[in-house]
């Protein structure tokens, strides 16, 4: 597995390349409003599963958040509209 630590002024991996993009580009405080509403993300009413599905995916992935971790399921079904969240902690 590669190092991902910056060799002179190049990057080693892919990830450190990302990273180091984001921080020279992104305007100040996006990481933290990233996470604000990564953290109060939930199923806006008339939202549909799919596209709800969609924009936690895609939160995820610019956060570098793996969605297979008990704690992320458990934050997705969290998020979901009431009656979805009691359907499928009943199953």
């Amino acid at each position: 597995m590669r190092s991902s630590k910056s060799v002179g002024n190049l990057l080693s991996s892919w990830p450190s390349f990302i990273s180091a993009l984001k921080e020279q580009f992104y305007p100040l405080g996006y990481k933290q409003k990233a996470l604000m509403d990564w953290k109060y993300l939930r199923q806006g009413r008339g939202q549909d599963v799919q596209s709800f599905t969609e924009e936690f995916r895609k939160q995820a992935l610019n956060l570098g958040i793996a969605i297979d971790s008990p704690e992320v399921v458990t934050k997705y079904i969290g998020s979901l509209h009431s009656y979805l969240r009691h359907s499928l902690i009943l199953v």
